[in-house]
């Protein structure tokens, strides 16, 4: 054992005064700052931007222009505009489509929609600048859908209480007896791209010192008195002290980070 423990021992320290492992614990530990760090300063930028817009112009809306060829939107315009509160919804003609588009392509602060028939069921098309900007596409689904249910079963001269009642959202309460499947899942990925790193970074760190057993003086009497095997156990053994080390401080650094973030 004692042959075992100076292998041990003379790769742990030669390893952990190179300039590679230094540069390198310092680049991974710069990176997962980073990654912490980034998110959250993003976020905070973009919540004092809202913040800031809000301030300077807290009763300006955005507005969405609505080309209804249906008639059923038109004749139940005030109930699409309670609809949407966050904007101002306005009603323009189709001669008007293409200024519209233009200045929605070029500014980017106002939306189009337009509403045409298609086998007499309502079809739409949603001009934005960028997608994900405006009302989403599935609150829009929602509330023209319903109005033009509504105008339907109206016309077939359904009571007002069924009406409310079809048109009201069925509730789904989901509850989990067991474990989280999408929290093991990637938990588990995490956790093996880190052995694969480990083990291979690591690996090539033992290949490399055993390659460089020749270059060494204090190699070359071990290998003159000690057992080959027992030299390939103390550099491994040293080369997996030093990166479970290397690999702590990372993990631990980044708990912090993420305990600090979240409280």
């Amino acid at each position: 054992m004692k042959e075992f423990f100076e292998v041990f021992k003379f790769t742990f320290k030669d390893n952990i005064k190179k300039k590679s492992f230094i540069i390198s614990t310092i680049i991974i530990l710069v990176i997962v700052i980073a990654a912490m760090l980034i998110p959250a300063i993003v976020t905070n930028v973009q919540s004092s931007n809202k913040d800031g817009e809000n301030s300077k112009n807290p009763s300006e809306k955005s507005i969405v222009y609505l080309v209804d060829k249906t008639g059923y939107f038109e004749k139940n315009f005030s109930e699409v505009k309670k609809q949407f509160p966050e904007y101002q919804i306005k009603l323009e003609t189709e001669n008007n489509v293409d200024s519209l588009k233009g200045d929605i392509k070029e500014n980017g602060k106002s939306f189009l929609i337009l509403a045409s028939l298609e086998k007499d069921v309502p079809v739409f098309e949603y001009f934005v600048k960028q997608y994900g900007d405006g009302p989403s596409p599935d609150e829009m689904n929602k509330v023209f859908k319903n109005i033009y249910a509504t105008d339907l079963l109206n016309k077939s001269k359904v009571s007002d209480d069924t009406i409310t009642k079809a048109l009201s959202d069925v509730k789904i309460n989901v509850n989990e007896m067991g474990k989280n499947k999408w929290g093991g899942y990637f938990s588990s990925i995490f956790i093996v791209m880190i052995l694969f790193f480990a083990i291979y970074f690591y690996g090539y760190g033992v290949s490399m010192s055993v390659a460089s057993e020749k270059t060494s003086r204090v190699m070359e009497l071990l290998v003159t008195s000690v057992k080959p095997a027992k030299i390939l156990l103390g550099k491994t053994a040293g080369m997996g002290v030093l990166g479970l080390i290397q690999l702590s401080l990372i993990i631990f650094v980044g708990a912090d980070l993420h305990a600090c973030f979240s409280s």
